[in-house]
């Protein structure tokens, strides 16, 4: 059972805040000590006093929390979201991939008139060091 707290304590604990007047923040009225003396003078005249906590603590505002876990709730959607889009991402990856290969591999082979003419000796093909040395300079 809690009882309620008496206007005259409200009152006596707003002096013990510090206050911002336009310009400047002044000192509470009520030092911590006073504080004491008054909370002593109260309760030995049957005043009810709260035992604690007698600030505010800031209640209002919750915690900042690490980054992590305040932005884990988005990225768990974004994963979501990616997630249904991943089997159309991965054949359109495979296809680029396919293509590409497919390209690297008519590079390499020869045609069959390119067979024949260095089979025939027609065509000298080029040492290996002078292949290499056009492909640095490219």
């Amino acid at each position: 059972m809690s009882k309620q707290v008496s206007e005259l304590l409200m009152r006596i604990l707003e002096h013990t805040k510090p206050t911002y007047t336009g310009h400047s923040w002044r000192s509470p009225r009520l030092s911590g000590r006073k504080l004491a003396e008054v909370r002593k003078t109260m309760i030995a005249n049957g005043y009810y006093w709260p035992e604690k906590p007698l600030r505010d603590r800031g209640t209002c505002t919750p915690p900042k929390l690490h980054k992590h876990e305040r932005t884990k709730e988005e990225r768990q959607k974004k994963i979501e979201e990616n997630m249904k889009k991943m089997p159309k991402m991965v054949e359109e990856y495979r296809e680029m991939m396919h293509e590409r290969r497919r390209k690297i591999r008519a590079k390499k082979t020869k045609t069959e008139e390119e067979k024949y003419m260095i089979a025939t000796g027609k065509v000298q093909q080029k040492p290996m060091w002078e292949q290499l040395k056009l492909k640095k300079s490219k």
